[in-house]
């Protein structure tokens, strides 16, 4: 696939047609959980999960677009929020952060665009090597049919299609569940 057909990375936000917290209880994010927000944009999901996390957690931000981690830094900055680190990392490269360290990995409506562009193994690497056994990858992307809101129905994921992606890298699906009138959630846990 050349790059004039790629999906594009960053672009349109969510935020008019999800519910933050609503999905993130619904994830059974907890007190004292480590997070990671892949593609966290402006920080919508990174900003509510630091709040249900408290003190105890860490939530850890990143996205390719540099703006947008400005944006969120700028938020963290302004509204005293200390339990948020937000940087620009490539999560189909490296993310900058040990092994088996996350409790919880949260990947909002990106998951369609590292299928579409054949990205999913580096990024399965990365995330199978950074969130701990037991611990799970909550995935919130669009049904596969057709809407106003998201991609093309082309490259949008099924949740058995994101549950035979995941069972490759030990992961297994525990929950999926309506999240809005455009999304799903399904959690996957790692073994």
């Amino acid at each position: 696939m050349d790059d004039a057909q790629k999906h594009v990375h960053c672009g349109l936000s969510s935020k008019d047609f999800l519910e933050p917290e609503k999905i993130l209880c619904a994830a059974q994010l907890k007190k004292g959980d480590s997070v990671l927000d892949v593609g966290c944009g402006e920080g919508q999901f990174a900003l509510a999960a630091s709040r249900i996390i408290g003190d105890s957690g860490t939530v850890y931000a990143i996205d390719l677009h540099e703006p947008s981690i400005n944006i969120l830094r700028g938020r963290i900055s302004s509204e005293g929020i200390c339990n948020i680190s937000a940087f620009v990392a490539d999560a189909r490269k490296h993310i900058p952060l040990g092994d088996s360290v996350i409790d919880v990995c949260l990947m909002v409506n990106v998951l369609h665009g590292f299928a579409a562009n054949g990205e999913i193994p580096g990024v399965m690497h990365e995330i199978s090597r950074i969130v701990r056994k037991h611990g799970w990858v909550v995935v919130v992307d669009f049904k596969k049919t057709a809407s106003s809101a998201g991609p093309p129905v082309a490259i949008r994921l099924a949740p058995h299609e994101v549950e035979d992606m995941f069972k490759r890298y030990d992961f297994v699906a525990e929950k999926t569940r309506d999240v809005g009138p455009y999304s799903y959630l399904l959690i996957l846990v790692h073994q």
